[in-house]
């Protein structure tokens, strides 16, 4: 339907301009090279104009045509008159726009998008140039240039890309941006997974790599393996579990560990080998993130998962800094926290599952950690955790209770730069995992039952300590001991 533009010229709705920022959820593959063919204008008398482009790669799913007349594009918008193309006809994607009249010497900009395999593909600041009074058709020009792979919209995680439809009447541009794009509207869902089927995790990549990136992960291996990561029941489990459960007896005191598919970009983390007191990481787990299909800065982010039990074990549900342009002051958002062991305290306070933790780490030191403690485990239930992230503070809740706020003025580091909210005004993507023990999450001083903490953070045989209690606290390893995930959602401010 042709609806009117503000500025008197005739308008279609178009779902293009979202396909431009928003995200991909789907992608399991490379970019593949891939050129939008010119368009061809036909000029139909009286009035009217027809736009195409050739039919040139069976891939394509949708194909949609952006056209001013006299009014050169300021970026990619919709323009004067915009439509979608969802089938193609007689070899060719084309368009009729009824309402286009032109005159010798006028001048008409356009811009084309195609998707193809999912992602979406631009042919920016095209023109032609009016000579005759009533043209029959001309080709448009010709032209070097690459446009940029650009991500289409969310479609359902197991379905394929399809085109949703935006009213651009009622779209107020957010403040939130994807993947260095342009805006999308304001209040629209521009990340939305579900976990049906294994299917689903095609969206998240795995890390896989030996512990000691983080200084939570020092205990632990990354890795796919379905002993650990699985979907059922419409939702994500992850659940940690020994080392020698997968290999063997001893294996954690004298075995030799090589990860295949290693993502660490530092070679050491591929591999590791026991040797004396230097023991390997004695737990399997997982960790997913979103770092190579979504990442955004600024949006309210929800999160609906049930905490796992068992001594420390602890969840990750984070946000974390795609680029790092503040090197180690980069940051961390932690949405949600709560250590698994039941009977946990520190110096007299308790500090186990009835304990929840949400805020910022600024580097390996320093941070801002709300608390909101309850009777019962934070792990007995699902919960929803929650981060409404703008350019002036960042607000934590759970269940839609808000238990903290981040302001620039009290709580950041001002010499880093940037925005008043640095390092946090970059954009962050999605990280969902199990690690356990480590040397950040638990002080020395930490009593779980009746024992003492059994290693120091700073000891080079903390590994080796944790592991001779295995007695003590795998005992307190259950079904419960598992993150369980039913959505993500992330809205546009």
């Amino acid at each position: 339907a042709l609806l009117p533009a503000d500025h008197g010229h005739p308008v279609r709705q178009s779902a293009m301009m979202l396909r431009v920022v928003a995200v991909v959820c789907l992608v399991s593959c490379c970019y593949g090279e891939f050129t939008v063919p010119e368009a061809k204008l036909e000029f139909i008398n009286p009035k009217g104009l027809r736009i195409s482009i050739p039919d040139a790669d069976p891939d394509v799913t949708l194909v949609a045509f952006h056209v001013n007349v006299n009014e050169e594009f300021q970026g990619v918008e919709a323009g004067q008159w915009a439509a979608d193309v969802l089938k193609r006809r007689g070899g060719r994607w084309t368009y009729n726009f009824p309402q286009v009249k032109v005159k010798k010497g006028d001048t008409v900009h356009y811009w084309v998008y195609a998707i193809r395999n999912g992602l979406g593909y631009q042919n920016l600041d095209r023109s032609y140039q009016v000579t005759e009074d009533n043209p029959h058709g001309s080709p448009g020009p010709t032209t070097t240039q690459k446009p940029m792979p650009q991500p289409p919209p969310y479609p359902r995680p197991t379905e394929p890309p399809s085109p949703l439809p935006v009213d651009w009447r009622n779209c107020k541009l957010s403040q939130t941006s994807i993947r260095d794009n342009a805006p999308p509207c304001a209040g629209r869902g521009v990340f939305n997974a579900t976990f049906r089927t294994i299917a689903d995790l095609s969206q998240w990549q795995h890390e896989i790599h030996v512990g000691g990136t983080h200084l939570e992960d020092e205990f632990t291996v990354f890795t796919k393996d379905s002993e650990v990561i699985s979907v059922l029941n419409g939702q994500l489990h992850i659940s940690p579990i020994l080392l020698e459960q997968k290999y063997s007896r001893n294996f954690v005191t004298s075995g030799t560990l090589n990860l295949e598919e290693c993502t660490a970009i530092n070679l050491d983390f591929c591999s590791a080998r026991a040797v004396s007191y230097l023991i390997l990481p004695p737990v399997i787990s997982a960790r997913l993130t979103t770092k190579k299909t979504f990442s955004f800065l600024y949006g309210t982010v929800e999160i609906k998962a049930k905490l796992p039990k068992g001594d420390w074990i602890v969840p990750e549900i984070w946000l974390q800094p795609k680029d790092g342009a503040y090197g180690i002051h980069s940051g961390r958002i932690v949405l949600g926290l709560s250590r698994g062991n039941n009977q946990l305290t520190v110096e007299g306070r308790h500090f186990g599952n009835k304990l929840l933790e949400a805020g910022i780490l600024l580097n390996s030191s320093h941070g801002t950690t709300f608390q909101h403690s309850q009777l019962n485990s934070w792990a007995d239930d699902f919960h929803i955790f929650k981060l409404h992230w703008t350019p002036h503070a960042l607000e934590f809740s759970v269940d839609n209770q808000q238990i903290g706020r981040i302001a620039p003025e009290t709580d950041l580091d001002p010499t880093l730069g940037g925005e008043k909210l640095a390092p946090f005004d970059r954009e962050f993507y999605i990280s969902l995992g199990v690690h356990v023990g480590g040397m950040r999450d638990f002080p020395d001083t930490a009593i779980s039952g009746d024992n003492q903490k059994p290693w120091k953070n700073t000891s080079p045989k903390a590994r080796l300590r944790f592991w001779e209690t295995k007695g003590q606290w795998f005992p307190s390893w259950t079904t419960d001991s598992v993150l369980l995930v039913e959505y993500v959602k992330v809205t546009a401010l």
